[in-house]
């Protein structure tokens, strides 16, 4: 596990190719949150049929991917990738008071399938907050471990996908960063979307 963020994982040249929305959610996150993983610290199980996962996918209009995190100054920063057309990359920043409202808001409104959230041993208010805006919902609200949220990894995510010459100011937006890191590890290796260099125009929302 400890190599996830000195470079990146890559599968065996011999092995069968993911299919491009690979693994069934519950089973594939559960491995990844808690890490039970194998292979480079990653699972590499792909149960279900390639076929019933892609057109569930694909009959959708948007299959938005988000993953929050947050600093102690209760900066909130989030990434987003829509799986249906995985050409932008969405980014937030967002300095929000003791109830969320503005984080709220703006979930609800982009309507995410997934929200990806800092697992922590303690409950932490964000994520109690999230759980309970999307109860009975369509969203699946599941928690990663901490160290999938690297800011500096996310960094180096950014850099290599870009293809736009927008001006990030990493330093100012390193909250999103750490949740840049975290879509991008799931994304590939949950749902199995690989997202090549200079393939995605990021947006700062």
């Amino acid at each position: 596990m400890s190599d996830l963020n000195a470079r990146q994982v890559e599968l065996n040249e011999g092995a069968a190719k993911p299919p491009r929305y690979g693994i069934p959610v519950p089973d594939g996150a559960e491995a990844f949150a808690t890490g039970k993983t194998t292979r480079n610290g990653l699972s590499s199980s792909r149960g279900g049929s390639r076929g019933s996962i892609t057109s569930n996918i694909e009959s959708k209009s948007s299959f938005l991917i988000a993953a929050v995190a947050e600093n102690r100054a209760r900066e909130i920063g989030i990434c987003a990738i829509d799986l249906v057309s995985p050409y932008e990359l969405l980014l937030w920043t967002v300095i929000d008071s003791h109830s969320y409202v503005d984080t709220m808001s703006l979930l609800q409104a982009y309507q995410p399938v997934e929200i990806l959230v800092v697992e922590t041993s303690k409950p932490k208010k964000i994520n109690d907050e999230i759980s309970k805006r999307f109860s009975g919902s369509n969203c699946r609200v599941v928690p990663i471990a901490r160290k999938y949220f690297d800011q500096t990894k996310g960094a180096e995510d950014i850099k290599r996908v870009m293809s736009n010459n927008v001006d990030i100011n990493i330093g100012r937006n390193y909250v999103a960063m750490a949740s840049v890191a975290c879509v991008m590890k799931y994304v590939e290796y949950i749902q199995g979307v690989y997202i090549a260099e200079k393939t995605m125009k990021v947006l700062l929302v």
